[in-house]
């Protein structure tokens, strides 16, 4: 990757028009496709003055409720009912790799019939410590959890794991027999713990880039302060696993507060307000989102 200096563009991912538009929106009025929002710093109350709002998301019922999408775009039911799944990853021959970090595991989703619903939701892989990232490369799929990365045997079309291949006890030392943990296969390309102390953010976003090296973005443990790395920075390896080093940090400038998860593909959430807001914003939430290169310090 290029060495040159960060070129950090800070967006303001907000939803207000101007604030006095903003307080004459009814709720719902303001989801449509498009329509751009601002709020201005000089037209927010000064820090601790007014009342601060918490403001979490809510979980409304999936019945007849879809996402809005723009005209000539559709969206239906592909699956359901999976624990947490964090991200997805569309596999050569059309399957659907889903990382579901609830419940540790790896699933295999297959559109069979091309009607835009999996009819196959098969457990490809399990025993992983709240996995987030996954990618493929030819023969294999890699998985980033809290622990590190894990190369799993991989052939197009497959839909369960080989599994840990058996071996005979004269083999084994005898210390080492007793029953594997890892019932799948999966094997620790990186040390343990290569992400630092397993607390807070569990973001571990993985890609490959084109010289062959894995990138993973690792989450803060906290929203607010500096942390040691490798917590809150992207860290990269060799194609097997070694040689790491930092590629973007959350050292701090202009007194910004830490970033919390750096994605591999550029961008990064830090920690503005978090949930909580100036009651005036409403449900109006106030992020940065930073542009991140070789060598970025986005603080």
């Amino acid at each position: 990757m290029p060495s040159t200096p960060l070129s950090a563009v800070l967006l303001l991912i907000l939803s207000a028009s101007a604030l006095a538009q903003a307080q004459t929106i009814s709720p719902g009025s303001d989801q449509a496709i498009g329509q751009r929002f601002e709020v201005k710093a000089d037209q927010l109350p000064k820090p601790f003055e007014g009342p601060i709002v918490r403001n979490p998301p809510l979980i409304l019922d999936r019945e007849n409720k879809t996402p809005v999408v723009p005209e000539a775009f559709e969206v239906s039911l592909f699956a359901d009912k999976l624990d947490n799944p964090r991200q997805a990853l569309v596999l050569p021959n059309g399957d659907l790799a889903v990382v579901s970090q609830g419940s540790g595991t790896i699933f295999i989703l297959r559109d069979a019939d091309q009607d835009g619903r999996a009819e196959w939701v098969e457990r490809f892989a399990a025993g992983f410590n709240k996995p987030n990232g996954i990618a493929h490369r030819r023969g294999e799929l890699l998985v980033a959890d809290q622990e590190g990365i894990w190369s799993l045997a991989y052939q197009d079309g497959a839909v369960r794991s080989q599994g840990a291949q058996p071996r005979r006890a004269a083999d084994v030392p005898p210390e080492q027999r007793k029953p594997d943990p890892v019932m799948d296969g999966q094997k620790l390309i990186t040390a343990r713990g290569v992400f630092g102390v397993v607390q807070g953010h569990a973001n571990r976003d993985l890609e490959i880039g084109p010289d062959g090296r894995l990138y993973v973005g690792v989450g803060s443990a906290g929203n607010l302060g500096v942390e040691p790395e490798p917590k809150a920075t992207i860290q990269r390896f060799s194609a097997e696993g070694k040689e790491q080093a930092t590629i973007a940090s959350e050292r701090p400038r202009l007194g910004w507060a830490g970033s919390r998860n750096l994605w591999c593909r550029r961008f990064v959430i830090s920690a503005g307000c978090d949930i909580l807001m100036s009651s005036r914003l409403v449900d109006r939430l106030v992020q940065e989102l930073c542009d991140a290169n070789a060598d970025s310090k986005l603080g």
